[in-house]
């Protein structure tokens, strides 16, 4: 009877030796599945970042554009890649190398708070300098499009080819050339009008592109998100020689 209890007793803690061994298998797995894609994920947010900062030119409004697009487009891959090596120092918190890691990106992730609120004023210097560049575009645009209702109206207006070179010049337009003036003026009417209706096309389409409800949606959109992913990397953030993240310690002097 004594013998079959110990039996059943060795029995028993071979099965609990072998699923904590599996148990440790799966969990090692999972970490290095999380601890991988963790990794893969912040080398291709680097991978788009990258060429960017490579053409750096802070004064072009066409470049600030482009690093507030790549920063707020592309946050979500950086935020979930420092998820991901949360989870894989939860799952395993026994991996020495691992922790050192996290502790590392958790300081960097400072430098990622501080840059994605720098976005704010970078972004309106941004919007600033579009908006007036696609007011002066809209300006000269509105202009050219009034020259050409003119000439639409004096080539209308003409009675005679000479009648039609005097009135194009007083518009500050090319006189017409021998092979012009040697047409008949139905014909040469016919020509120009449907060269005048192109550019209006052409203008009107330009106008559509500089429309500015757009531009100023965007911009928005682009703030609040540069705000949102700030306080996302701050909610894991962990300053120099602080052991609370950005978030914990604003809550305590709210509190104080």
């Amino acid at each position: 009877m004594e013998s079959t209890d110990i039996d059943e007793l060795e029995l028993d803690g071979g099965e609990e030796s072998t699923d904590e061994a599996s148990t440790r298998r799966s969990r090692r797995r999972f970490r290095l599945l999380l601890d991988g894609g963790s990794i893969a994920l912040l080398a291709i947010f680097l991978v788009h970042l990258i060429p960017v900062l490579l053409q750096t030119n802070p004064l072009n409004p066409k470049w600030q554009g482009e690093f507030v697009d790549v920063l707020v487009n592309e946050g979500l891959l950086a935020f979930l890649g420092f998820v991901l090596m949360h989870l894989a120092a939860f799952v395993q918190p026994s991996h020495d190398g691992l922790r050192r890691r996290l502790r590392l990106v958790r300081r960097f992730a400072v430098l990622a708070v501080v840059g994605y609120l720098l976005l704010v004023p970078l972004q309106l210097t941004s919007s600033f300098g579009t908006f007036a560049t696609t007011q002066t575009k809209r300006a000269s645009y509105l202009e050219q499009g009034a020259r050409l209702s003119e000439i639409r109206e004096a080539l209308i207006g003409a009675t005679t080819i000479q009648d039609l070179n005097v009135r194009l010049q007083s518009l500050l337009q090319p006189s017409l050339s021998s092979d012009q003036l040697g047409q008949s003026l139905p014909d040469l009417r016919k020509v120009l009008l449907k060269e005048n209706e192109l550019e209006q096309n052409k203008l009107s389409k330009l106008l559509i592109e500089t429309s500015e409800g757009g531009d100023f949606f965007d911009a928005f959109t682009r703030l609040g998100s540069a705000v949102g992913w700030a306080l996302a990397f701050a909610s894991g953030a962990v300053p120099w020689g602080s052991r609370s993240t950005m978030v914990e310690r604003l809550r305590r002097r709210r509190r104080s």
